[in-house]
């Protein structure tokens, strides 16, 4: 069994932790972050909920309360640590060690002590014409300031729009305020002793954070007596981590702890910390780790993780075979990989040379297991170049088993001419596809131009024995209402958004109009209107967030847009940006470090850029190194830490020309350098990054007004680009994406 590559459990997960006090102050936060620009900060959002909903639960049931509150005759059990984050009068008592029992008499009245739970237990605080007076004079009694504030605002007739109190963001704040109770050693009641770490902590905390120590503390354990508590499976970073996040529900991770900490927190029930680990492998995905996240997730039994991780494999196949530990599979493993149909490769003699080179690796131990992995190898999708490559090998001698492999592999191909449908194999067809949205293209008779309602995604890549090199194209639901083209769009949480462009060539023929397509349905919807209309623009996602990028707001070509306006799904609403320092048409963006790189485009009056800046929301823009060539209408993507440009237009003797070189480039070095250029002529193409490669689709040649019908596809590695195969027809101003479909989408619509 292949194992995962995860830290030492003795080894300290936050640099800078003071082992023995277990205070971690911001500036040690900081501290920590500085040291390792490996390290993270990542939130669980659903904590702070989770914490204070068991936190209620403890005071139902009756379980760890230490204060009871006196009030005419009744009485109120109550945990003393929430009620002094919110009262200066109750943290004055829990600081003293004086919270048994507490008179409450001519301080609140019934209405406003059970506000003053509500708030420190919920986060509410609801306040009427008939009680506000009653919650205020509790709230200045005990030294409730938040509630203080929320009560005067309410009873102040200047204020006519009331700030909505959020229990959410008032949780946030009362766990805050119970951590750094904690560091200040504010109401300890307890000793945690782990190894040579020993740390003092409030019981309660814990067990509304953890279902471990609530057991502990809850049950009758003998534990929940003691001023000290060992815990001997606990190691120090065990203990350090775990208090750390059941104060906060926030933890530090990097690649250099993320492993120790999974396998930390299963043996102890805290799903929390699980969740944040999960969340950094989604986002923090990359081939050099995924074998390693793959075998923690078979190991400790967890379907979800493994199946996104085993697709991650399976799209970044070429990568992957980079990655040292892949010659560390065990053959089974191996197998199951490659016999997989949802591997990319761009030809299945990627897959022939990765088993070649894990049999190499041991050659003496793994021949006997060679024809076994080999017959993952789909022979019958080789051109007969490849073919020839294959038989150059020493492994695949006359005498070998594995050359009987290749020999009934090809003998099982039907004789005559290629038929996709009659090969002995299936094509490989990977989980995520390319998609491409909308475009104008020819009339038949060559007469006129049409816009397109055309959603399209390439199920395969066709690439076999006597077979032309092709994209098999299927169909899924079309635009709704009208057709589309000079969009823009944008892809967030596997759902595609498409906004503005055009639905006819007329001045008033510009959208503002925007629509999501749903994959797991195949269904489209109408969402709200941007505030103007903008064709030859740009849209990214960011943070959870939609941005659109300038543009052209009535096919004039002379006249075009600085405005960025922001989207939000949860609320289906704009609102403007900071503006982009030019007025900008024909550019190029993409979504990377924080912000969103633009490069190039037109200013209005047919004038082309080659600017190039970086762009915050919130901050505005920042000028970086400009390209090499000035560039309009043309395509730009991240792969890797870089950034690529291709295509569009630029300046010529007489006018524009086409624009065949490309660029490359490096934030870190804030430099372009020049990469191998393309064959074909691609203006306001479509582009996406797909499976670590560049492709560009479609466009046209402003020389020979010709539309381009073919999708290229650049590897930075061998910097080459190569020639995929046509679209479904040759489409303009188009845009890609790429989208995971589910299967019963991928099945039930024909091939072109």
């Amino acid at each position: 069994m292949m194992s995962y590559m995860g830290g030492s459990q003795g080894d300290s997960l936050f640099p800078g932790s003071k082992d023995l006090s277990g205070e971690r102050d911001a500036r040690t936060l900081e501290q920590e972050k500085d040291s390792s620009v490996d390290l993270q900060e990542f939130q669980n959002v659903d904590y702070v909920e989770d914490f204070f909903s068991s936190l209620c639960h403890l005071r139902e049931q009756g379980l760890l309360v230490d204060i009871s509150l006196v009030l005419d005759g009744r009485l109120y059990q109550a945990h003393c640590l929430p009620l002094a984050a919110v009262s200066t009068f109750f943290a004055k008592i829990l600081e003293q060690g004086q919270h048994n029992m507490v008179d409450l008499e001519g301080k609140s009245t019934f209405c406003g002590l059970e506000a003053l739970l509500d708030f420190a237990y919920e986060g509410h605080c609801e306040v009427s014409r008939h009680t506000a007076m009653e919650v205020l004079q509790m709230s200045e009694a005990l030294g409730v300031p938040r509630v203080t504030a929320i009560c005067k605002q309410f009873l102040n007739p200047a204020f006519q729009d009331h700030k909505e109190v959020l229990a959410t963001e008032e949780k946030l704040q009362n766990l805050r305020v119970i951590q750094e109770m904690q560091r200040h050693g504010v109401g300890w009641d307890v000793e945690l002793k782990a190894a040579r770490t020993s740390l003092k902590v409030h019981r309660v905390v814990l067990a509304a954070g953890s279902d471990f120590f609530r057991g502990m503390f809850t049950t009758g354990m003998k534990e929940a007596y003691q001023d000290t508590v060992s815990l001997s499976t606990f190691s120090s970073t065990d203990l350090s981590l775990f208090t750390s996040f059941i104060y906060s529900g926030s933890l530090l991770l990097g690649w250099d702890n993320v492993f120790a900490v999974t396998e930390a927190a299963f043996p102890y029930q805290v799903s929390g910390i699980l969740q944040l680990c999960y969340q950094f492998f989604r986002e923090k995905m990359e081939p050099e780790h995924s074998l390693d996240i793959l075998a923690l997730a078979e190991a400790f039994g967890l379907p979800e993780l493994r199946q996104e991780t085993e697709d991650f494999i399976l799209r970044n196949f070429k990568e992957v075979v980079q990655v040292p530990k892949f010659q560390d599979l065990e053959v089974d493993q191996l197998v199951a990989l490659l016999s997989q149909d949802g591997l990319y490769t761009t030809t299945e003699f990627e897959v022939f040379h990765a088993v070649l080179c894990w049999v190499d690796e041991d050659r003496e131990a793994r021949l006997s297991q060679a024809a076994k992995v080999m017959k993952c190898v789909r022979f019958p999708l080789m051109t007969n170049r490849e073919l020839r490559q294959v038989i150059a090998t020493d492994l695949m001698a006359p005498s070998e088993k594995c050359y009987k492999v290749l020999e009934a592999s090809l003998l099982s191909v039907p004789k005559g001419p290629s038929v996709l449908s009659q090969l002995p194999c299936r094509v490989r067809s990977p989980s995520h596809v390319l998609v491409i949205v909308g475009g104008d293209s020819l009339t038949r008779n060559l007469s006129s131009r049409i816009p397109s309602q055309d959603l399209w995604f390439a199920h395969r890549f066709i690439n076999g024995i006597g077979l032309v090199k092709h994209i098999e194209w299927k169909a899924l639901s079309p635009l709704p209402d009208m057709p589309r083209f000079r969009h823009a769009a944008a892809v967030l949480d596997n759902k595609l958004y498409v906004f503005g462009g055009n639905h006819f060539y007329g001045k008033e023929d510009v959208l503002k109009s925007v629509v999501r397509y749903n994959p797991s349905q195949d269904t489209w919807e109408r969402l709200a209107d941007m505030q103007e209309r903008h064709n030859y623009f740009q849209a990214v996602s960011l943070g959870g967030l939609l941005y659109v990028l300038g543009g052209n707001p009535d096919n004039s070509n002379t006249q075009c847009l600085d405005t960025v306006e922001c989207y939000d799904p949860t609320k289906n609403a704009w609102r403007f940006m900071h503006p982009l320092p030019v007025p900008l048409c024909g550019h190029a963006a993409v979504a990377r470090d924080g912000g969103i790189y633009v490069s190039g485009g037109c200013t209005g009056m047919y004038h082309v850029l080659r600017d190039f800046f970086y762009y915050d929301p919130a901050a505005g823009s920042t000028h970086l190194s400009p390209m090499t060539h000035v560039r309009g209408g043309h395509v730009m993507e991240a792969l890797g830490e870089r950034l690529y440009v291709a295509g569009g237009l630029g300046h010529g003797e007489r006018g524009y020309m086409d624009l065949y070189v490309c660029e490359m480039y490096s934030p870190a070095e804030d430099s372009w350098t020049s990469i191998a250029s393309l064959n074909h002529a691609h203006v306001v193409a479509a582009s996406v990054a797909f499976l670590g490669e560049l492709y560009i689709l479609g466009g046209y040649s402003y020389e020979t007004y010709k539309d381009t019908h073919l999708v290229h596809c650049y590897n930075p590695k061998t910097d080459r680009w190569v020639n995929l195969g046509p679209m479904p027809k040759p489409y303009t101003d188009m845009k890609a994406c790429v989208l995971s479909l589910p299967s019963h989408v991928r099945e039930r619509t024909p091939e072109t």
